[in-house]
């Protein structure tokens, strides 16, 4: 199993790649660009455990605004997968630089909460 901070070398190493390879960097996501926020559904055996908190997800977002490509950066294991399908369904405004759509690579915070998964 990878260790939690290698998983966040690589994905930030990915995501310095990604920049190298023309796409746009975005450090925080507004709102505004968020069209469809996917919930995610709460693994049985976390809820069962009492485990919450956020996994924070490394996404390439399409000229399209679907995300492309989701990897985990640092979250629990038992919540990670749940975070990672939620991640991919997503939908955003297309990024722009230069009046053009481009690719954009960013980071995405799913939270997991016991009390507003009740």
């Amino acid at each position: 199993m990878m260790s939690r901070k290698l998983a966040a070398v690589l994905a930030a190493t990915a995501i310095t790649l990604a920049a190298a390879d023309g796409l746009l960097r975005v450090d925080k996501i507004p709102e505004s660009k968020i069209v469809h926020r996917a919930d995610p559904v709460y693994p049985p055996d976390a809820r069962d455990a009492n485990i919450q908190g956020v996994v924070r997800i490394a996404v390439i977002i399409g000229k399209d605004g679907h995300v492309q490509d989701a990897r985990l950066v640092s979250g629990h294991p038992l919540l990670a997968p749940a975070a990672l399908q939620a991640a991919k369904k997503y939908m955003f405004q297309p990024f722009e630089q230069g009046g053009r759509r481009v690719r954009a690579a960013a980071h995405l915070e799913i939270p997991f909460s016991l009390a507003s998964s009740q």
